[in-house]
């Protein structure tokens, strides 16, 4: 305890005064501090000159002040000691946040208003009821609570005083001086330097200001920066010497008060009346050598300026000690009183800060009328806002103003104010704006409804400034359903309502410090459940908050008049009979500063506002503005600061949170808040009823007899989650036992998505329809989907525990479509898909109820150079976040542009159904696939499909695919090429043009002639030797050598991944790390290394990988002509020459989707050779043909005499025919089963007959290579190829060949020996051979898609000789 001295002189002088610490009963020791209260009368001593009453009414800076024993000893010494002083910012010190009060809650009594027993000068004759200054009067009391007490008798009090003037002191606004005290470490002893004040005039108030920073000790707190607290012998002071901290020596009398370690950006005042001496200041530093730090003192004179207002102060803070004589410290109350005019038809404010209770009254002398003003009659302390209450009077006179406050034990101090306000600095109760952090701006309130955690959002509009947690929260039958500033000390509290089944009704009020809860009272109770606050306003206009309330069984409406927290009266409003309509806010829509009442139908989201006229609907407006019901209204408030409330709202599916900015009832602009994509949170103020699970559990496994256990619970989303693991729910055995659950939830239209996970059987039912039915002896994950058309729906969940661990985690979720595309310009040259869920009926429903999420699958540009989409090989895997593995579809578009006229070849694999259609910017739509437009989905695609489009007319195009997975892989790859302009060459041919001649192309490729296809890595164009070189494209040349074989090469990197190869060069003309460009001679075509001639081999290479060079350079091109141009033939001829190829006409039934430039295109290998076949067909506009026609198509001639065609035994298979067999299998690199059911890998390589079993070699099981796919495909066409050399006798052409090659390798050679199709063919029955293929199109007994397309494909290549789908 400090050292006691005594601060009077002349007992008759009165002065306020206070203690420096505070009562570890009242307040947690680890954050004891007061915040600032109300200016006081300081004290003045005798030697003062007298101060004139009328000068004497400024706002001085507070202080507190302590003494001996008590403030009114007669014992005075001139050596008084100003131990500690309060913030003269209270916004920063509410900032700082402080502990809740730990003593008793109470709410304001019934307090007898009429004929309260007062201390006047007639009931206490000693008493000078002096005019304009406090009296005081104490009784000492034993009482338990207070906050219980109706009214006490003060005719006989043990002590009566005089505390001075009604108002205060003011101050020069200049320091009369300014020091710096300076703590460094190693720089002095302990308590060394001291600085000095100036002497301090006689007889005149100085208030004197310390702020600072201190670094505490080390081991304490790392960096621990504070700035005052009272340091005593609690746990922080651990060192031997004494705490370390702020101290000063008044008037130099040697006695140390100690300031205490600091706390960011407080500023500590005190006040002194100055003696001619100086005052000193130092850091008393307990353990020197681990602290540092600084302080800055301000002193300043007392003004010769007072202030004349009317506002009556009174700071009678007594701290710890006795008030006056024969006062207990503890366990008193106090009854002040003092005179002042108060004027009819003006308001008045008093606000308190006191520890504890405060009550008020103001008498009329002349008519002895009591008027009862309000309360804050609870236990509370100095860290608590202030308290305000609003009163007038109906007679213009004198009044007494009395105060009664009680303290039950520790500090006690008694802080409070009177003053007139205008009429419009009323409180604002409409809800207009919920302002926590008291900057004048709308925040907002959340919570998570899984744990039960409350934070703020400080915003600034639609921006959140920062978000802090509100420490304490009440268990989840607790909701937080509205917020006003009920107790008036202009911070928003937080009421509560009680929802348990079992114990319903209970409310609650946490009055608020911040985001600090400092009390909490309970109100009247409401047991009917169906009764729900839906908000606040101050609907009576008497500048308190009311509760509005809406019962959802009834649909009655009523309003609680509330004085504090206590309901003082009822209104019932309007009956809405309509459930659907729902309170879902209140606030000031139209500015005229009373409460209106927001309304939505929740069946049709249509918006009314009631606007009231106090307590009175004056008129009804409906808002035409709207959003979808997946959207809840959150809450009101004007967040642009416009006067007017504005509406918030949150997308529980998506996360989204948006405002309305509102005039009135209409909407006039928008205000993005950040979104929180976790549904647990939910702003307060959202109405919406929140579903209470009730629980029913059985000590058996089939729900039988009357249930053992009842329980129930919340949950926002309206989810369960039970996890009980080896244990069970109480007094239900651990194993064979059930469970039901009910509730009733309001759900929006749309489709909702049911997951469960379940130990053991499981069971749902939503509006009577069973959705889920797993009633197993097992655990399980499942899911399933229900369609609401929006209301309110019974729900009801049956559960059953075998033996084991028991859990049961049920979620019902609207779709929550995310969308990762990223910048909206992007669709111009990316791929914007999005996917959606389907149920595996019919084709998939592709709308905003079945969307899953968007995103991004890259650019239009494929790797491979070509227009389109690279190849989304998702496999068995999910293509996109939440998209489940099978029963999917996915809507994919990009920007293309097209040219009319211009014939575009499709190159298409898609696992499983897919349609395309384009739609021109500010155009009209067309089909790229049969009927894509009216809903057609194809599934011919699960190999490799082509097909051609006409564009219709020029522009730019949105290009639309969609596509369905059904189950097993899933794949997509597109590309599209314009076929009637032949792309233009990417880089330059590294051989002059007409030098040389294509001897072998990328891929597979028969290199030896020998029936085994290898893959090619590059193009070889054969040329002379010593043929001139030339670099394709700018770069530096990163190698100059030979490979293992000898053969001469250059490297050369041209930037971004891309890399060229010069193989079997007879000479070098550059060396490594040279820069070339596309003319740069790197030198000359030989023949050495593993080479049969004088050639060019030319790679390109792509980050690592090697591309076909024909994707960026246009070889075999002559300078002014075309491929085209060697079709120098007549088109009667039955044979003919065309691009260095003989041909022979065939006939051919166009089929829909071809072309003729795409026909010209497979059979000449020339888009352009169309106006050829046109010719042959007299066929007079070829963007003009129809399905079904039968034309003259051109057909590769294998031998000069067509009589007689090549005998099989002498042909192989083409590479043509090996990319057909290639395209229609299709490539998969891990283990499967085909559509047979029997093991497959690569392409269509046959590993076993039957489902996978885990006996396939070691190789298949860990997957294999592209290149290893390949060779198996040429080792299984070979062999297909012998079968049919062996069984075919009669001659074949090269695409008879390779047509029955694909099929002998698609079903094996028994099936072609034991066919009707071979004994036909070796009959000679050549056209026989189509329909024959037609027949072998089933696997597993049914007909496959893939099949049918296969053998109408190997029909059409054995006829017209057309290997359809390749180039």
């Amino acid at each position: 305890m400090l050292e006691e001295q005594s601060i009077f002189n002349n007992q008759n002088q009165i002065l306020d005064a206070s203690l420096i610490q505070p009562s570890s009963n009242s307040l947690d020791p680890s954050q004891r501090d007061y915040t600032e209260f109300s200016s006081d009368q300081m004290m003045h001593s005798a030697a003062e000159t007298p101060i004139d009453v009328e000068k004497n009414q400024g706002d001085a800076k507070p202080a507190l002040v302590y003494a001996n024993e008590s403030i009114f000893n007669p014992d005075f010494t001139s050596n008084a000691e100003i131990a500690f002083g309060e913030s003269s910012d209270i916004q920063k010190a509410q900032a700082l946040g402080y502990d809740t009060l730990t003593g008793q809650s109470g709410v304001l009594p019934n307090i007898d208003r009429s004929n309260p027993i007062w201390v006047t000068t007639e009931t206490n004759p000693d008493v000078t009821n002096t005019s304009k200054q406090w009296n005081l009067s104490f009784i000492n009391r034993n009482d338990t609570n207070y906050a219980s007490v109706d009214e006490y008798d003060f005719s006989n009090p043990v002590a009566t005083v005089n505390l001075g003037w009604q108002n205060g002191f003011v101050y020069e606004s200049t320091p009369f001086e300014t020091l710096t005290v300076d703590s460094r470490k190693n720089v002095a002893a302990i308590g060394q330097p001291k600085v000095y004040s100036s002497v301090l005039e006689a007889g005149v108030r100085y208030h004197i200001e310390a702020s600072g920073t201190w670094q505490y000790w080390t081991d304490k707190s790392p960096n621990y920066i504070a700035d005052a607290r009272f340091q005593t012998g609690d746990a922080w002071n651990t060192k031997s010497n004494g705490p370390g901290g702020l101290h000063s020596d008044v008037l130099s009398n040697g006695n140390d008060d100690i300031w205490g370690e600091y706390q960011p950006n407080h500023v500590y005042t005190y006040e002194i009346v100055g003696n001619g001496q100086r005052v000193d200041f130092y850091v008393n530093d307990g353990d020197y050598l681990n602290n540092q730090g600084a302080y800055t003192v301000k002193i300043y004179r007392q003004s010769a300026t007072q202030t004349t207002d009317n506002t009556i102060r009174l700071n009678a803070n007594f701290g710890e000690l006795n008030p006056a004589p024969n006062v207990q410290r503890d366990n008193f109350v106090m009854q002040a009183w003092t005179t002042t005019k108060l004027e009819a038809g003006k308001s008045y404010q008093v606000t308190t800060q006191s520890d504890d209770g405060t009550r008020f009254f103001v008498k009329n002398i002349a008519t002895d009328e009591i008027t009862y003003i309000g309360a804050d009659w609870r236990n509370r302390g100095l860290h608590e806002p202030a308290k305000k209450s609003f009163f007038n009077v109906s007679q213009t006179g004198d009044y007494e103003f009395y105060i009664q406050g009680y303290d039950h034990s520790g500090a006690s101090a008694f802080n409070v104010e009177l003053k007139e306000i205008s009429d419009n600095a009323l409180p604002n109760h409409t809800g207009l704006i919920k302002d926590i952090n008291k900057d004048g701006k709308h925040d907002i309130l959340w919570r998570n409804y899984i744990n039960g955690e409350t934070h703020l959002w400080s915003m600034d509009g639609g921006t959140r400034l920062g978000a802090v947690e509100i420490p304490d929260y009440l268990d989840m039958a607790w909701h937080p359903v509205a917020m006003a500033d009920f107790n008036n000390d202009d911070n928003l509290d937080i009421v509560w309502r009680y929802h348990w089944l079992n114990n319903t009704g209970h409310n609650r009020i946490w009055l608020m410090h911040g985001n600090t809860r400092i009390s909490e009272v309970g109100i009247e109770r409401v047991e009917d459940n169906n009764w729900h606050i839906v908000g606040t306003g101050d609907f009576n206009l008497d500048g308190n908050a009311d509760i509005l309330w809406r019962n959802y069984a009834s649909g009655e409406n009523v309003i609680w008049n509330m004085k504090d927290t206590s309901r003082d009266n009822s209104i019932t409003l309007e009956k809405q009979t309509d459930l659907n309509q729902r309170i879902v806010g209140t606030g000031d829509f139209n500015g005229d500063a009373k409460s209106d009442i927001l309304w939505r139908n929740a069946a049709t989201g249509q918006l009314n506002i009631w606007f009231m006229d106090g307590t009175t609907k004056s008129s009804v407006q409906t808002i035409s503005s709207s959003l979808d019901l997946n959207w809840s209204v959150a809450g009101t408030g004007d967040m642009n600061n416009d006067g007017k409330s504005d509406i918030i709202w949150r997308n529980l599916a998506t996360g989204g949170n948006t405002t309305w900015l509102m005039n009135g009832a209409t909407k006039s602009g928008d205000l993005e808040i950040q979104d929180v994509p976790e549904r647990n949170w939910n702003i307060v103020g959202d109405s919406d009823i929140i579903p209470i699970w009730k629980a029913e559990y059985f000590g058996n496994k089939d729900l039988a007899g009357t249930p053992i256990h009842t329980d129930s619970f919340t949950n926002v989303t309206g989810n369960i989650t039970q996890n009980w693991g080896l244990d069970a729910p109480p007094n239900i055995p651990v194993d064979q036992f059930s469970a039901r659950y009910k509730t009733q939830q309001y759900l929006n239209p749309g489709i909702y998505k049911i997951n469960l996970n379940s130990d053991d059987g499981v069971r749902v039912w939503i509006n009577n329809d069973l959705i889920i039915d797993r009633w197993v002896d097992q655990a399980g994950t499942y899911s399933d989907y229900f369609s609401s058309s929006g209301g309110y729906y019974p729900v009801t969940i049956e559960y059953k525990e075998n033996m084991g661990v028991a859990s049961l985690n049920y979620e019902i979720v609207k779709h929550q479509p995310y969308n990762n595309f990223g910048n909206p310009d992007g669709i111009v040259n990316s791929w914007k898909a999005t996917f959606y869920n389907w149920n595996g009926q019919g084709n998939p429903i592709i709308d905003d109820n079945h969307k899953i999420g968007t995103v991004n699958l890259g650019g239009n540009i494929r790797s491979d150079g070509r227009w389109g989409m690279n190849a989304q090989n998702w496999g068995t895997g999910s293509p996109a976040p939440e998209v489940p593995t099978d029963f999917f579809a996915m809507h994919a578009y990009t920007r293309v542009d097209l040219t009319a006229g211009h014939t575009y070849k499709v190159r298409l694999r898609s696992d499983d159904g897919y349609r395309m259609w384009a739609h021109k910017l500010d155009g009209n739509p067309f089909d790229i696939t049969e009927n894509a437009l009216g809903g057609t989905f194809l599934s011919d695609a699960y190999g490799v499909k082509e097909f051609t489009f006409i564009a219709p007319e020029s522009g730019t195009f949105d290009f639309h695919t969609q596509m369905f997975e059904s189950g097993g892989d899933a794949i997509f790859d597109l590309s599209v090429t314009d076929l009637t302009t032949p792309p233009p060459s990417v880089w330059e041919n590294p051989l002059a043009p007409g030098s040389y001649s294509i001897t072998s192309r990328f891929g597979l490729r028969d290199l030896n002639n020998d029936g085994i296809f290898e893959n090619h890595k590059g193009i070889d164009l054969g040329a002379n030797t010593g043929t001139r070189i030339e670099a394709a494209r700018s770069g530096t040349v990163t190698f100059v050598g030979t490979d293992q074989y000898g053969g001469k090469y250059v490297d050369i990197d041209h930037g971004g991944g891309l890399k060229t190869r010069y193989l079997h060069l007879s000479t070098f003309a550059v060396s490594k790390g040279d820069v070339v460009n596309d003319d740069t001679k790197i030198g000359e075509v030989g023949s050495t290394g593993l080479s049969t001639g004088p050639h060019l081999h030319f790679e390109v290479w792509e980050n690592g990988e090697r591309k076909n060079p024909e994707d960026y350079i246009l070889f075999n091109v002559s300078a002014g002509s075309s491929t085209s141009s060697s079709a120098n033939v007549s088109t009667g001829e039955s044979i003919f020459d065309y691009g260095g190829k003989s041909y022979q006409w065939t006939k051919y039934t166009i089929r829909s989707g071809d072309s003729l430039s795409a026909i010209a295109q497979r059979t000449l290998g020339d888009a352009n050779g169309y106006n050829f076949i046109a010719q042959r067909n007299d066929i007079s506009n070829p963007n003009n043909i129809n399905a079904g026609e039968v034309i003259d198509v051109p057909q590769l001639f294998n031998n000069s005499n067509p009589s007689t065609p090549v005998v099989s035994g002498f042909l192989s298979t083409s590479t043509e025919g090996l990319e057909f067999i290639g395209q229609h299998e299709g490539l998969r690199l891990n283990l499967y089963n085909d559509p047979a059911g029997h093991t497959t890998i690569g392409y269509g390589h046959l590993v076993h007959y039957g489902a996978i079993d885990g006996s396939e070699p070691e190789e298949f099981k860990q997957g294999i290579t592209k290149e290893r796919a390949l060779q198996l495909l040429a080792e299984d066409a070979a062999n297909a190829a012998q079968a049919v050399k062996d069984l075919v006798t009669v001659s074949l052409n090269q695409a008879q060949f390779d047509a029955l090659v694909s099929f002998t390798f698609n079903l094996g050679r028994g099936h072609l020996q034991s066919s009707d199709l071979l004994e036909r063919l070796n009959n000679g029955e050549y056209s026989a051979v189509p329909y024959e293929l037609s027949r072998w199109v089933y696997g597993g007994g049914v007909v496959l898609p893939g099949l049918v397309r296969r053998r109408e494909e190997e029909g059409i290549l054995f006829s017209n000789g057309i290997y359809t789908g390749i180039g």
